[in-house]
């Protein structure tokens, strides 16, 4: 049966091609249709324009690579540990009515009350901001969370990442520390911190990234910035040492040595706006 298979094939095939089109001798024939065929196949040849040349409409055309799925939308999520915690405090509630954010919706989440993140979770948004705002043991994130985070980069997606210490044992740096060493930044005195790393070159504020901010706004606990990858760059200084680094060779991400100065209590101070607005607009993925 496998043997007569194909020349049964080829019998179908010759039924088809010539069906509505034998020679009767008249040549008024109706049959044919008029429409044009192609002369190997037999078949009318796809006249979809629309089909042929559509594109992606999430690649971008000029540089081939992905666009988030929403545009224009940011997550602030925070590692806080207890339910509620954070708002009651108003850690990022106002984040959302920020004038800096003013061409953005934002959406804040903390861990404890809303749940570990999800890529389905991800999707709705085209930046993610990362603060590691708690050092209770079980609020770093999981694998699995991790593993969302780089799946959504890979979208062209965009992340600001954001931890800091106290000069105690244990560090606010812990809970997003396996993100930014994946992208090559380890917080000092994370307890992943790592051992090889060294502290980025001094370097003058980087104006893509945040035009018009000639020293980022210092807070009262911050960590250093240790790079553990050479594509990693400076972006601003606080007293002359590294507060912000960023990479935008494929997975966009801006690093913060301290969550604190996009909280509601700090978030206007000084040049902090410029801060808020550059960064926003440096990691929105689907403006690039």
């Amino acid at each position: 049966m496998r043997r007569l298979l194909p020349f049964l094939l080829v019998g179908c095939a010759d039924i088809r091609l010539n069906y509505g089109t034998a020679d009767t001798g008249d040549t008024g024939d109706t049959g044919d249709t008029g429409a044009p065929v192609d002369t190997d196949t037999g078949t009318p040849p796809d006249t979809d324009t629309d089909e042929d040349t559509d594109t992606d409409e999430d690649t971008d055309t000029e540089t081939g690579r992905p666009t988030p799925a929403a545009c224009g939308r940011i997550l602030v999520y925070s590692t806080e540990a207890t339910p509620g915690a954070g708002r009651a405090i108003g850690r990022f509630d106002a984040i959302s009515a920020d004038p800096a954010l003013a061409a953005f919706d934002v959406d804040v989440r903390e861990r404890a009350t809303d749940g570990p993140l999800t890529l389905d979770d991800l999707e709705d948004y085209s930046q993610l901001w990362l603060f590691g705002t708690d050092r209770d043991i079980g609020t770093a994130l999981a694998f699995d969370e991790v593993r969302a985070i780089r799946d959504f980069l890979e979208t062209g997606a965009g992340l600001l990442v954001a931890g800091e210490h106290e000069d105690e044992s244990t560090s606010y740096a812990d809970d997003v520390a396996l993100v930014s060493e994946l992208y090559g930044v380890a917080f000092e005195e994370s307890a992943r911190e790592a051992a090889d790393g060294e502290l980025v070159p001094l370097g003058g504020v980087d104006g893509a990234l945040l035009p018009g901010v000639a020293e980022v706004p210092g807070f009262a606990s911050v960590a250093e910035l240790g790079v553990t990858d050479p594509a990693v760059r400076v972006a601003g200084t606080i007293a002359g040492a590294p507060a912000l680094a960023y990479r935008d060779d494929g997975p966009w991400v801006v690093f913060d040595r301290s969550w604190e100065g996009w909280s509601d209590a700090h978030r206007g101070a000084g040049d902090q706006p410029a801060v808020v607005s550059g960064v926003a607009t440096f990691l929105e993925g689907c403006a690039r």
